[in-house]
């Protein structure tokens, strides 16, 4: 993304690092079953849907049911493994050869039975330098009965259309194998509660989950048919071509890196320390030096934490500060996210959260991979995880993560806690966004059980 200088995403390096693994396996040991069929098994998939809505009247015209007006068209002709119709169970492919049956995969026509049609190939392209994307699907038609339904549903300027395009399998870690199932198209395209009064902005944060949540291996495009052609085949078959642009979906779904607010700037310097002669916003205290790097969350004495980091820091690891470090850190992130006076809940929920990582990163408290000038990577990390320099270039690629579009309604929900009900309802929001991590169960009795135990209720603990 030259445009904006954006990093590799962590899924993306986490995937890349797991396709290293698995295939290097095999060399010391046979591989798994689950190794061999995602080398051997896996497969790509397309699926093309249209946006269109029929009316009775032209349904009539084209000798079709009328039981099909609305969106039942478009539902029942779903170009995915040939033809196949989407329902509360998902993609079902056509099948049969019942002739006048509207779910049979062959179809009479002119010239006898037709197959169904189907895709034939799909070219992604990107332009502008990411800002748009632009995708050509040609397909297949059959006989005129067909033709006629694709034509009402696709063959048509400014007709909205959703693409998804990815695996059938993957794998996370190298060894395990993961099924791609439950696309946007399945669960959310055809969903009369999504299909309201939604602009095209309102899918970009389902689909940016998507590719979190599939590493990568899965990806789409809600855009609009900008060009198509068709020509007749003398075995009276059609190909037809159309052309997809998006609407700027990397651009809207990105909050650009740059001009970062001159106050939240002087907010982070001045509570890692780095920033001493700004005096227009306080600094929480929190004894912590200069350039300290940050674990925090320990029950140990001093002097075995003392020990603990002696060992760490000749491995170049991280140095443990205990609870009220950990604090005080996780607060100034509440503040950088715009909650100035954080309440004991909202600070609960960050502890439960931290602890839930396990972070063992410097000055990196949620695992995050963002990229910064003088970051490393995480020695025993595969997922791209980074090591921060300081306090305050850690705190900003915290704040800065968190404030992503894919995150808008789990900071939305932080906002709002006030009680163990707040808590529970953030840690759904995080379950639901692309974030790494799950709570299971997401609920605050579960975790503050564990943070009791873990570290103990202070002073900030509601």
């Amino acid at each position: 993304m030259a445009i904006i200088g954006q990093e590799i995403e962590g899924y993306a390096i986490n995937q890349i690092n797991a396709r290293q693994v698995l295939h290097g396996s095999g060399n010391t040991s046979n591989r798994s079953t689950d190794q061999i069929s995602v080398l051997n098994a896996n497969s790509s998939w397309i699926s093309l849907a249209s946006g269109v809505s029929i009316s009775g009247a032209k349904l009539t015209e084209l000798g079709l049911s009328t039981s099909l007006k609305d969106m039942g068209l478009a539902q029942a002709n779903v170009l995915f493994s040939g033809t196949s119709k989407s329902s509360t169970q998902g993609l079902n492919q056509k099948e049969g050869f019942l002739q006048n049956h509207r779910d049979s995969s062959y179809t009479y026509g002119d010239y006898g039975y037709s197959p169904m049609p189907g895709i034939t190939s799909v070219d992604v392209k990107t332009l502008n330098r990411g800002s748009l994307k632009k995708a050509t699907v040609k397909i297949k038609i059959n006989n005129k009965q067909q033709f006629d339904i694709i034509d009402v549903l696709y063959l048509r300027l400014g007709y909205t259309v959703l693409l998804e395009w990815g695996n059938s399998l993957f794998t996370s870690n190298g060894h395990d194998k993961i099924l791609v199932e439950g696309t946007l198209l399945e669960n959310l395209f055809f969903n009369s509660a999504f299909n309201g009064n939604r602009s095209y902005r309102d899918i970009l944060t389902p689909i940016a989950q998507q590719r979190f949540r599939y590493n990568g291996n899965y990806d789409a495009l809600l855009g609009k048919v900008s060009n198509f052609n068709w020509s007749f085949n003398p075995d009276g078959s059609y190909d037809a071509e159309i052309t997809i642009i998006s609407l700027g979906d990397v651009i809207e779904s990105l909050k650009l890196d740059i001009s970062t607010n001159k106050q939240l700037n002087a907010f982070i310097l001045k509570v890692s320390g780095e920033l001493t002669n700004d005096t227009t916003i306080p600094r929480p205290n929190s004894g912590a030096p200069k350039d300290y790097p940050f674990l925090g969350g320990s029950l140990l004495s001093q002097e075995a934490i003392d020990k603990t980091n002696a060992v760490a820091v000749a491995n170049g690891g991280f140095v443990d500060k205990g609870e009220a470090y950990t604090v005080e850190f996780l607060k100034d992130v509440l503040i950088g996210l715009g909650i100035t006076n954080p309440n004991p809940f909202q600070i609960q929920m960050m502890r439960s959260w931290r602890q839930h990582e396990g972070a063992k990163a410097t000055y990196n408290p949620f695992n995050t991979t963002k990229n910064s000038a003088t970051a490393t990577y995480y020695a025993t990390n595969e997922a791209g995880v980074k090591n921060y320099s300081t306090r305050a270039e850690g705190l900003r690629a915290t704040i800065d993560t968190l404030n992503l579009e894919a995150y808008v309604n789990v900071i939305s929900s932080i906002k709002k806690i006030t009680n163990d009900e707040g808590i529970s309802n953030t840690m759904a929001a995080i379950n639901a966004s692309p974030w790494g991590s799950k709570f299971i169960p997401p609920k605050a009795s579960s975790w503050k059980t564990l943070n009791n135990y873990l570290w103990g209720y202070g002073s900030v603990t509601p």
